[in-house]
């Protein structure tokens, strides 16, 4: 008995050092937003019909991910949120340099001229 709580030990400490190599990288830590954005562990899961019921069980895998990297390496989900903020931040900055870019082609400064 005791042998197979040594193994189970043995395990987990591996499933930790696991996901914090994962979550030590930026990529990583992108990719593991990306899976928990696609388990909606940020929205609702509610549909109002049965696929509710499929998305929480989606939403059920992510919060053990959320779970696991909060009891693993919880200054990492910081780090891997303020990367996503950043990331979003630089995806505004081209978005809007990209409209001013077509509206000084097009001379339509997002007002008209009378």
């Amino acid at each position: 008995m005791a042998e197979k709580t040594q193994d189970q030990h043995n395990e987990l400490a591996t499933e930790v050092r696991d996901l914090q190599h994962v979550m030590g990288t930026p990529q990583g830590r992108r990719f593991v937003w990306r899976l928990l954005d696609r388990c909606h562990i940020y929205t609702s899961s509610f549909t109002g019909n049965s696929e509710t019921y499929f998305r929480e069980g989606e939403r059920n895998i992510g919060l053990m991910l959320f779970a696991d990297i909060n009891t693993s390496c919880p200054g990492l989900y910081a780090t891997m949120q303020k990367e996503h903020i950043e990331l979003l931040k630089r995806k505004q900055q081209r978005k809007e340099l990209k409209r001013r870019e077509r509206n000084d082609r097009s001379g339509s400064y997002g007002y008209c001229d009378e």
